[in-house]
């Protein structure tokens, strides 16, 4: 972040909006997100990859949030529904950078949501470990994000080799009954994942 420039100045209008970003600002914030590891260790679950071409070939709808030269956030959606070919539904994953936590990340974050809605996606669930609390008063505060609380989730997601609660959590008031469903059918996924050979890979520091 560049220190002269006070995060009070910063607007949506002053975001830039990346879709389709390049091999550099991909590694640039590839490399950025996983500088911390107290900050990953509430905030990724086991399932993340946690490598960049593997997260990209894990069917992800990506955006990256700019201001000039500095990174500001990844969001994404993963496990992606579709509907004839076209995604109309998927879940939240998502980093701010620590400079820019607060009024501006979330400024980023709500411009990520309208780019995925502008594609075509419908409905947005998150799962967040009980843990990370300042996801969680990102997500669901009212003069945040304000996704709708929907439920917790027992032993929801791996963590560090834990099954772990989760907050399960809706862009649109009205879909709290599709976000279980997907919830469940998440469930069975990752259970899936546990079964077929090798499971899933704990990390609990990055792989080169």
């Amino acid at each position: 972040m560049n220190p002269t420039r006070s995060t009070a100045s910063i607007t949506q209008e002053t975001l830039t909006v990346t879709e389709r970003p390049t091999w550099e600002q991909l590694h640039v914030w590839w490399d950025a997100m996983w500088n911390n590891p107290e900050d990953i260790r509430v905030a990724f679950s086991d399932v993340m990859p946690r490598s960049l071409p593997r997260f990209l070939e894990s069917d992800v709808m990506l955006v990256l949030l700019t201001v000039g030269s500095d990174c500001v956030a990844g969001i994404w959606l993963h496990d992606l529904e579709r509907v004839h070919g076209h995604v109309t539904a998927g879940w939240v994953g998502g980093w701010i950078a620590p400079p820019w936590r607060g009024v501006v990340g979330c400024a980023a974050a709500k411009l990520a949501l309208a780019s995925f809605q502008a594609r075509g996606v419908q409905h947005i669930f998150a799962a967040i470990n009980l843990a990370n609390r300042a996801s969680i008063a990102l997500t669901v505060g009212q003069s945040m994000l304000g996704f709708t609380r929907v439920m917790r989730y027992p032993g929801f997601l791996p963590y560090q080799g834990t099954d772990t609660d989760c907050l399960i959590a809706t862009w649109h008031a009205e879909d709290v009954a599709r976000a279980k469903g997907a919830a469940a059918r998440r469930a069975r996924h990752v259970a899936r994942l546990r079964a077929a050979p090798g499971g899933i890979m704990t990390t609990r520091v990055r792989q080169a």
